[in-house]
């Protein structure tokens, strides 16, 4: 059993004396050594016998630069190379460099100052990189805002975060206009969302806007507010003159960007994602050795305003010196279209984007033996897809045969576990810690557990994010000191193998609470329904038929093969008895709709919350399905075929 002595004398140890234990642990989990292991994953590391022994040998540290300073040093050598592609224009990384130098000239003629906080309602385009690093050079923080993002909410983070300057996308502009006229701010930036692109796009563009009527609406926001163009933007700087100012000696703790958490289970708050984090992610990232190597191509699919688009696929591509080719507004049902045309070396995304190129008839004649990675996070990757999956890149000659997947939240910066290699790389984990990082598997009255024990993951390490912007009540209530470190209870339930592997089973605002009060886990009714042949998709969550009483009916909403549409009863009949042998009685779905598909979020996650409230309006229409008496099959498995 662990001492509260023997936790407190661990917290003390020093940057050295932490590396030489961890790498003694490497020994003792790999038997190179011999030694007690006490049981507890935050004790014994045993995941460190998964990392290089040479890399492992290399003090885990980080320099104390910004993003931007650490980027320009590492592509000194690379600036003939391509950085950024975009609808066919090539960008180097010394094109970037300068662009990146008259963005920086602007700002400053604008009078933007270190700490000021800037506002983008933007997708990923090249100008949102040059905004980006210019911004970070200059110690100035950019606020990312899904122009998605309802109205209510994308005035109050501008106007809660006091922005100096407003940039957003043309397209959204009748979404801003209100806002910005309430707002009344002076300095507003347009970005036309093709500016970057070769010119017969942008005449293309042109048409379709005028043709649309966008045209018409974006110029109201325009002549209310006097907003200008990037182009007009970028010339107000070229006549600039002064110094950039010099930043405060600690560059790690300066804020390199603030995304909003998902808000399913609240408001949406600003995350404070640092130079630290983001370089922590870099470093950590180079122990794992996840094969990004100097000038692969990344698919740059993720948005900019969530910590996985900012941090994975602004920050990181480009300290490895990678060819970034922006995808600025996502289609799933183009993704193998994209793979076809920019041959990535690697994806990542959520289960269903993957799952869409398995399944495209693009790709049924194709071969991807360009494709090095393909990352799956977000979400939970259900063990049957990632099968298939997995045979899909063998039968596709990828160079790799397995999906490497990862596990993290937006207050650690995305992800924190990762399939580091194949040794890693086992059906249903997620991965290991990422080697910075502490993690412990507790119970709800906060004592560890031991592996394959069920329980909260907690989560420390040099990606936790500094806290949340302008709202230090719930940072001090989501990050707690304990232990001699500052960690994140993220409520989500997962166990630990002894190699000490992690294996994701639920969200715990996921859990369903009946009428009676039982807790119902939606992951173990969704498990079973999985394993039925004519299941496509599955999402299991509470629908609340009366506002006013308490308690949730646990709901399966399904979508079920189109050969089988017309045997639904009996689907939801076989279903039902599997999950009656399975589990007890009150932890089952008591109804059944059946969907053409399921809603997502817009990072492509499953949006259970939405389904919830169209239950109700299931309910109302009668397209609920029950399951009748059990049928005469009494040793019923659910396998896939």
């Amino acid at each position: 059993m662990v001492t509260k002595e023997y936790l407190e004398k661990i917290s003390t140890l020093d940057k050295r004396e932490q590396h030489a234990r961890d790498k003694y642990l490497r020994n003792l989990a790999m038997g190179k050594i011999q030694g007690p292991l006490t049981g507890d994953p935050f004790i014994d590391k045993p995941w460190l016998k998964f990392y290089d022994e040479k890399r492992l040998d290399v003090l885990f540290e980080i320099p104390n630069q910004t993003v931007y300073d650490y980027v320009y040093t590492h592509n000194q050598d690379n600036l003939e190379n391509t950085f950024l592609e975009f609808f066919g224009t090539k960008i180097t990384y010394g094109e970037f460099f300068k662009k990146v130098d008259e963005t920086v000239n602007s700002f400053l003629k604008m009078g933007v100052k270190p700490g000021d906080v800037i506002s983008f309602c933007v997708p990923t385009t090249p100008e949102t990189f040059y905004a980006f690093y210019a911004l970070n050079r200059i110690g100035a923080i950019p606020n990312m805002i899904d122009p998605r993002t309802n109205p209510a909410n994308i005035k109050k983070f501008i106007e809660e975060a006091n922005s100096k300057m407003v940039f957003y996308i043309d397209i959204a502009a009748p979404k801003l206009t209100p806002i910005l006229n309430e707002l009344n701010i002076d300095k507003v930036v347009s970005l036309d969302a093709t500016n970057s692109a070769p010119e017969k796009i942008q005449k293309l563009a042109s048409i379709k806007n005028k043709v649309t009527g966008i045209f018409k609406k974006k110029k109201v926001i325009e002549e209310k507010h006097k907003s200008i163009s990037w182009n007009d933007f970028i010339d107000e700087g070229k006549d600039f003159e002064g110094e950039i100012p010099e930043l405060d000696d600690n560059k790690l703790d300066q804020v390199a960007g603030i995304v909003y958490t998902s808000g399913t289970t609240g408001v949406p708050k600003g995350s404070m994602i640092t130079n630290k984090n983001c370089l922590a992610m870099v470093a950590q990232n180079w122990y794992a050795n996840m094969g990004w190597e100097k000038n692969d191509i990344l698919l740059g699919m993720m948005p900019p305003f969530i910590a996985y688009g900012l941090v994975c696929g602004i920050v990181l591509p480009a300290c490895n010196g990678m060819q970034i080719d922006i995808i600025p507004k996502f289609d799933v049902k183009k993704f193998a279209s994209y793979i076809l045309k920019h041959k990535p070396n690697h994806i990542m995304g959520v289960p269903s984007y993957l799952d869409s190129l398995r399944k495209s008839p693009l790709l049924w004649f194709r071969k991807l033996p360009f494709l090095k990675t393909a990352i799956v996070g977000g979400d939970k990757m259900v063990i049957a897809l990632e099968e298939k999956f997995n045979k899909f890149l063998k039968r596709k000659g990828a160079q790799t045969e397995e999906t490497d997947k990862g596990y993290g939240m937006t207050e650690m910066s995305s992800n924190a576990v990762y399939t580091a290699n194949s040794d890693v790389n086992k059906l249903g984990s997620v991965g290991i810690p990422l080697v910075g990082n502490d993690i412990k598997i507790i119970d709800k009255n906060g004592n560890h557990l031991s592996y394959g024990q069920k329980g909260e993951v907690c989560l420390a390490g040099p990606t936790l994010i500094k806290g949340y912007f302008n709202n230090d009540e719930e940072t001090k209530k989501t990050f707690v000191e304990e232990e001699g470190k500052r960690w994140v209870h993220t409520k989500d339930k997962a166990y630990m193998d002894e190699d000490g592997r992690l294996y994701f089973c639920d969200r715990e605002k996921r859990i369903i609470i009946r009428s009676d009060g039982h807790n119902v886990w939606p992951s173990n009714i969704e498990k079973i329904i999985e394993r039925h042949p004519s299941i496509v998709k599955c999402c299991v969550t509470g629908v609340k038929p009366n506002p006013d009483e308490n308690g949730e009916i646990p709901t399966a909403f399904i979508v079920i093969d189109k050969k089988s549409l017309h045997s639904v009863q009996t689907i939801v009949n076989e279903i039902n008895e599997a999950c009656l042998k399975e589990l007890p009685e009150r932890d089952i779905a008591l109804q059944y709709v059946v969907k053409e598909d399921l809603p997502l979020t817009p990072v492509g996650k499953i949006a259970y919350t939405v389904l919830s409230e169209e239950g109700v309006d299931d309910m109302k229409k009668n397209k609920i399905i029950l399951a009748k008496k059990k049928t005469k099959n009494k040793k019923l498995v659910l396998t896939k075929k």
